[in-house]
């Protein structure tokens, strides 16, 4: 009797083992065919040779039929054999795991198949035994190849984008230069009868006047010398625009500078009453640099100080920032109680041909390029 139950206990064992294992089996064959990848197993001993029913459907065959070697390689693509065989070879004979993408035929269908596999050897070093995996790749490599078409395409569009661009550059550049060269022989040729008009003023000047001619004569002269000076701001521009301003190097002094600053805006400074402070902190007496040029700078600043600011006073600051070997690093600042700036007129200030806004312009006057000018030219001397 305790024999019998003993059986019965076991049998009941086993048979809730065989359940569990065709659970395993029923979940292992749908991620198999999730995943699209099937195993395999050969004894190349005995000749046997076992695959899972995924590998089967992965290869057009019978499950229930023997799947042999030779019937694999006849699904081989012709130009797959021998690259197979040898990486085949290869594993084998450096005991290396087999990984190796090649194509079937299924169906009259082409798929790519990824095999993987590692193999076990006998005492005499020859392989005894396989086991692996096969995987359906065909969607991963028509996708990889969509995407090496699309990548290619797109640095073709890029490449004719880049080459239009550089065309587009190259004219932009040579409509610009001619613009500058064209402004510049402009320039020249008006600046040659205003300079013959400032002259002829001057000499007028000079004789008997009455107060009413006198006037009108003076307003002939500024008007001339402001021309004069759009002029020369407009060669500025030009020069800069075609990389053609060069800077000079020689002894100034910039007390000087600013000592000729003062006497140009003096008249506009005392007709308002206006305070004009000079700070300069231990700028050295000599320095070598382009005087012209920076004298050029502040007279921008400090006029345009002087122009917006209707009471208080103009400040013109002036420091060594920087000191490398025998080289000087000057900043100035120039500073004004004036009618001010808001944060969205700043950005426009240093643009060509532009004010803070249009008021301005009708207000004040003036071109837009004093100070676009002296942003330029800071750069070039490397402010």
């Amino acid at each position: 009797m305790a024999d019998q139950l003993g059986m019965g206990f076991l049998n009941q064992e086993r048979l809730s083992l065989l359940k569990d294992l065709e659970k395993n089996q029923i979940f292992l064959e749908r991620a198999q065919e999730v995943s699209k990848t099937g195993h395999w197993f050969a004894d190349f001993k005995e000749g046997i040779t076992e695959v899972s029913e995924e590998t089967a459907r992965i290869l057009g065959m019978d499950y229930h039929r023997d799947i042999t070697r030779e019937a694999f390689f006849k699904l081989l693509s012709d130009e797959d054999v021998n690259p197979f065989n040898r990486m085949v070879s290869e594993a084998i004979k450096q005991k290396k795991p087999l990984d190796a993408q090649v194509r079937i035929r299924v169906e009259g269908q082409t798929k790519w198949v990824d095999i993987r596999g590692y193999f076990e050897y006998d005492s005499e070093g020859g392989p005894s035994r396989g086991l692996g995996t096969i995987q359906d790749i065909t969607e991963q490599v028509e996708a990889a190849k969509e995407l090496e078409i699309y990548r290619e395409n797109l640095e073709e569009m890029v490449k004719e984008r880049t080459k239009e661009l550089q065309i587009a550059k190259k004219a932009a550049d040579e409509a610009n230069q001619a613009k500058s060269l064209f402004l510049s022989n402009m320039s020249h040729e008006i600046r040659t009868p205003l300079n013959a008009i400032i002259g002829y003023a001057h000499l007028i000047q000079r004789e008997s006047l009455s107060a009413k001619q006198k006037e009108q004569m003076e307003k002939l002269d500024t008007a001339a010398k402001g021309l004069v000076q759009i002029v020369n701001d407009i060669l500025d521009l030009s020069k800069i625009e075609a990389h053609k301003m060069t800077l000079e190097s020689h002894d100034f002094e910039p007390a000087r500078i600013i000592d000729n600053i003062i006497s140009l805006v003096r008249e506009e400074v005392e007709k308002k009453q206006i305070a004009l402070v000079v700070d300069f902190d231990h700028i050295p007496r000599i320095v070598q640099g382009d005087g012209v040029r920076l004298g050029q700078v502040l007279l921008n600043l400090v006029g345009n100080a002087v122009k917006f600011t209707e009471e208080g006073e103009v400040r013109i600051r002036g420091k060594v920032s920087g000191r490398e070997g025998e080289l000087l690093r000057l900043r100035f600042e120039v500073e004004d109680t004036g009618i001010g700036m808001t944060d969205e007129q700043i950005p426009r200030l240093f643009n060509d041909f532009q004010q803070a806004d249009d008021s301005t312009t009708r207000r004040f006057g003036g071109t837009g390029l004093g100070l676009s000018i002296s942003k330029k030219i800071t750069e070039l001397m490397g402010g």
